[in-house]
């Protein structure tokens, strides 16, 4: 058989060939090419070679399992190389008075997703994991300061709030909310290897009057006044305030005093003339102060009140008075 070329690549194909050595065009497949290339031709198409079929790179399954794979994989060396994540440190504020001011700030919403943003600005060396669930006790000493100085002073308290560096304590803040002064323990937070000086980074230690050791006991005392209003009615958990009130505490710190006994300072309602005698021993405290002349200026109140309140601003009261209100004497 001669020698014949192949129509589409134009290869020599040997007379023993069944096919093109070059292009793998079939010998009987030539014939019907020749007529096609020719009728192609004639439309005026340029390209009349035949190609070899390749799936387009975007419809191949195996690299989409590939690509899938890698990110995965990059995503995994990120995470635990810690490659482009910021140390905790770094993203405290850089000043103290920043610091107290976004504690005191997310305390004041009285939400417990700004709690948790309060907690985080506190660093590691501040927390205590002999603690349980420090977590939330942290979260009941944040709702008490809210309850407690929106109380005393209005929900807006924070829009009161002025700062100031304390004069005897470089690592405090002294908050002052109207006649109130709450002290933020702070300290610096920035690596001794990260110059601190000029990149310094402030966390919070403390606030003073607020233990958290004292967090157990608050909770215990919410969750009565809880299980009494719901079971009583309100007026039987106001009733249970004045006797709290009313039976002294020895040794109690002058937050103590406040929580318990300014609620019912502040109603005419409930108040009796033995809990304004155990303000006696903190007379000279702004807030109690304040609270004592607003009771003298409120004709709400009953007379005999009044009077006892002027005796306590005054330092009038009587040794037998004292004794007999368990004021502490």
């Amino acid at each position: 058989m001669p020698k014949r070329t192949c129509p589409n690549c134009h290869a020599v194909i040997d007379a023993t060939g069944s096919r093109c050595p070059v292009c793998k065009l079939e010998i009987a497949q030539m014939d019907a090419f020749a007529a096609a290339k020719a009728a192609a031709q004639k439309r005026g198409l340029k390209s009349t070679r035949v190609e070899e079929y390749a799936a387009p790179l975007w419809k191949k399954p195996s690299l989409y399992a590939i690509a899938a794979l890698l990110l995965i994989v990059g995503l995994l060396i990120y995470h635990f190389s810690g490659i482009g994540v910021p140390p905790a440190w770094s993203l405290l504020p850089a000043t103290k008075e920043d610091a107290a001011r976004k504690y005191l700030t997310y305390i004041s919403t009285g939400q417990d997703a700004a709690y948790d943003k309060a907690y985080a600005l506190m660093p590691p060396s501040a927390r205590d994991p002999a603690i349980d669930d420090e977590v939330g006790k942290y979260h009941q000493i944040f709702q008490v300061l809210n309850n407690y100085l929106t109380g005393e002073f209005g929900a807006d308290w924070i829009t009161t709030m002025q700062l100031e560096q304390d004069p005897n304590n470089s690592d405090v803040i002294d908050a002052h909310i109207r006649e109130e002064t709450i002290h933020i323990q702070l300290a610096q937070q920035t690596p001794a290897d990260k110059d601190p000086a000029n990149h310094p980074h402030y966390g919070v230690m403390a606030i003073q009057e607020f233990d958290i050791h004292d967090a157990a006991d608050l909770q215990k005392m919410a969750a009565i006044n809880s299980i009494i209003s719901g079971i009583a009615g309100q007026g039987a958990e106001n009733n249970l305030q004045a006797v709290i009130g009313a039976a002294g505490r020895q040794h109690e710190t002058l937050i103590q005093a406040k929580l318990r006994l300014l609620p019912d300072l502040r109603d005419p309602r409930h108040v009796n003339k033995y809990e304004v005698y155990q303000t006696w021993p903190f007379r000279q405290d702004p807030v109690f102060r304040h609270r004592l002349q607003a009771i003298v200026d409120d004709g709400r109140y009953d007379g005999q009140i009044q009077d006892v309140a002027k005796e306590v601003l005054n330092n009038a009261c009587t040794e037998d008075e004292l004794i007999a209100a368990h004021a502490q004497y």
